[in-house]
Order: structure tokens, then sequence, then C-alpha cells
């Protein structure tokens, strides 16, 4: 089974997960669960910490429209190389004049979010990039 599907009622204003739902989370060993809203198509993401991981980075990138292919390979190969895993990507997106990307990432240590950074701002046509550590 791939997907799961669950139908709740948003004026009780308590949404309670099928407890089916939480078994797949506690059979990974993991404790702790991040959630992502994407306000772009109204959905809900839930994604499995590893036990141990006690920090998510939101990446936000605005982009110079419009953008090459290349300078976005060139972003995800730096991410890849500074991240275990990229949890959730929203894609990049057309916003009013600007293009932009976001993304979660963990990773087993924290790298110097200075040094990833500047990495980053070496990518043409990227025009403003946010790090901001969540607490897990």
């Amino acid at each position: 089974m791939l997907t799961r599907l669950a139908i709740v009622d948003l004026t009780n204003n308590d949404i309670l997960l099928p407890v089916s739902f939480l078994e797949d989370f506690r059979k990974n060993n993991s404790q702790k669960v991040a959630m992502v809203y994407s306000n772009q198509s109204k959905t809900i993401h839930f994604f499995s910490l590893r036990n141990g991981t006690d920090w998510i980075l939101k990446i936000q990138i605005e982009f110079f429209p419009p953008i090459r292919s290349s300078n976005v390979t060139k972003l995800l190969e730096i991410l890849k190389e500074r991240f275990d895993r990229i949890v959730f990507s929203t894609g990049i997106c057309n916003y009013e004049d600007d293009c932009l990307w976001e993304g979660y990432a963990t990773n087993h240590l924290l790298p110097d979010l200075e040094v990833v950074k500047q990495e980053l701002s070496e990518v043409p046509e990227l025009k403003k990039i946010e790090l901001n550590i969540q607490e897990a």
C-alpha cells in the first residue's frame, strides 16, 4: 500500500489521526513526526524523524526568473552533498514576479550554515537565501 486516506471534519476543531497511521510511524522506531503544510497545494505532509534527529532546517530560496535548469541542478547538488535527507520540497513555484523554492532538510550532524549559505549564494540567479533551524 503506497497511500492512505483519512477524511476529517474541520468543524470539530480537533483532527485525530487514525491509529493505523500512527502505528506506521512507530514501526519506524520514530518518536517524533514533522508536519509541513503546503499553502499552494493545501496539503499536509507528515515525515517520520529518525531517533536522534533534533533539528530540521527550513531552506527558502528566491530566484530571478527565468531559471536555467543548470542552476537548479547546481542547487540540488549542493543540498544533496550537505544533507542526508530532504524531507519535503515545494518544487520551484512562481510567486508574483519571482520564483521560489522551499524545502526541509535533516542531517546526522548540523553542517556549518554559513558555509552552506555561501555555497548556495555562488549559484547564479539566486536572489535570496534563508536558512532557519527548527528544533525537533
